[in-house]
């Protein structure tokens, strides 16, 4: 994820709003260092891995990461029904 400012690794704390997948998070995270800025990240998508991965859900299906959604559309999950960020 781009962020302005620099991000500090957080250990698990309190839960949290991801700025990123806005996915409510418990874990560890990554905190925006600016004392005004909010931005928070979990870990994985600070950090994400852009290659193939699967989900025990759908063990025939491989999914791959995008920086961006492709395409000009706006994207729906077909499982969640939510904006695909």
């Amino acid at each position: 994820m781009d962020h302005e400012h620099s991000l500090q690794y957080k250990p698990p704390g309190a839960p949290y709003k991801c700025s990123g997948c806005k996915e409510l998070g418990f874990g560890s995270s990554y905190h925006c260092e600016n004392i005004n800025c909010n931005y928070i990240l979990h870990e994985e998508c600070a950090n994400p891995d852009y290659s193939y991965t699967f989900h025990p859900f759908f063990e025939k299906s491989n999914f791959e990461f995008y920086k961006k959604p492709p395409g000009y559309r706006t994207r729906y999950c077909d499982a969640c029904g939510k904006d695909v960020l």
